[in-house]
């Protein structure tokens, strides 16, 4: 019967080492890139949801006219609270690789423990903003007011002014721009063809896309795209404007590593397991479907996130469908 021995310890400083670099990397790339639209950050919580608690704003009621000839009695405003809710998703890998498989490349259990955490380091970022994209698109898209659809052509420079505008005098607060790479070279065709202007001169020399000062995020994450959902059946494109925090990745902690020699079998196989949990919450929406450990497809239900700010201005920022 199958049965494992000799925990390899040794290799688990090469391993978190090369993890622990990439994620570094990684996180600069998540923080400072997106002037902090996307975050990554650790916060070790209890339990299946984290919950932030916050009072809503009063609004213009809040100060009123006084009327300095009058002993009337007055109702006073009330204070009241909600909470954002931020599920919390449980992540895995295993792998697997034959002693001899190594020796024939020559490659000993630290240099292959060094090449996986680079691996996974990297695929854990491409899964958290994976993850995060599709949380906000879904829970912008579920408000039509900074949805705007243009769906009947390619993106364009005056389309991303009308994105900002559906932020209206809040639109200073937003602070990137998340592009699948179709539009952004849209985008760039765009401002080639004009090429007597200072735009397009920049764009042709200068390899630049103008995106209103903003910085520009270019992912294909597959829910940048609504596939088939154009008026003839074509692809639809989301490019998204995000504010400060819109975004969050919240590592709950340190993950767990066990590498192993695995006996018993006709070879004799070198094994590495690892999880780690997060949280990913979007900027001014609760997630509110209540099962643990949620998967994509709950995720990317739009019924199972809604507004908790009394104004969208104050949320995640606005969402653009284009073909």
């Amino acid at each position: 019967m199958p049965r494992t021995q000799n925990t390899f310890t040794i290799y688990e400083d090469e391993f978190y080492g090369q993890l622990n670099e990439t994620l570094v990397q990684n996180t600069e790339v998540f923080n400072a890139a997106s002037a902090n639209a996307i975050v990554l950050e650790t916060d070790p919580t209890v339990g299946n949801f984290q919950k932030e608690a916050f009072f809503q704003s009063i609004g213009e009621d809040l100060i009123n006219r006084r009327d300095i000839g009058s002993t009337a009695g007055i109702t006073p405003e009330d204070m009241t609270s909600d909470e954002m809710v931020r599920p919390k998703l449980a992540r895995r890998y295993f792998v697997a690789k034959a002693m001899s498989a190594l020796k024939r490349i020559g490659l000993t259990e630290g240099e292959f423990s060094l090449a996986l955490g680079e691996q996974v380091a990297k695929a854990m970022m491409v899964e958290y903003l994976n993850t995060a994209i599709l949380c906000g698109v879904t829970a912008m898209e579920g408000e039509t007011d900074i949805v705007l659809d243009a769906e009947a052509g390619t993106i364009e420079n005056a389309t991303l002014v009308n994105g900002l505008a559906t932020f209206g005098d809040s639109s200073t607060n937003v602070v990137g721009l998340v592009f699948h790479s179709k539009p952004f070279f849209d985008l760039m065709g765009e401002q080639v063809q004009n090429i007597t202007d200072r735009i397009g001169g920049a764009t042709i020399y200068e390899g630049t896309v103008g995106t209103l000062g903003l910085p520009a995020i270019v992912t294909d994450s597959p829910d940048l795209v609504d596939v088939g959902a154009g008026p003839g059946g074509e692809d639809i494109y989301r490019t998204i404007g995000l504010t400060t925090n819109a975004l969050q990745i919240i590592q709950d902690g340190e993950p767990s590593v066990v590498d192993e020699m695995h006996t018993g079998q006709e070879n004799i196989e070198y094994r590495v397991q690892g999880e780690h949990d997060y949280n990913v919450g979007v900027k001014g929406y609760s997630y509110t479907d209540s099962a643990a450990n949620p998967d994509n497809a709950a995720l990317g239900t739009g019924a199972n996130w809604a507004s908790v700010m009394a104004d969208l201005k104050s949320t995640a920022g606005f969402l653009i469908r284009t073909q």
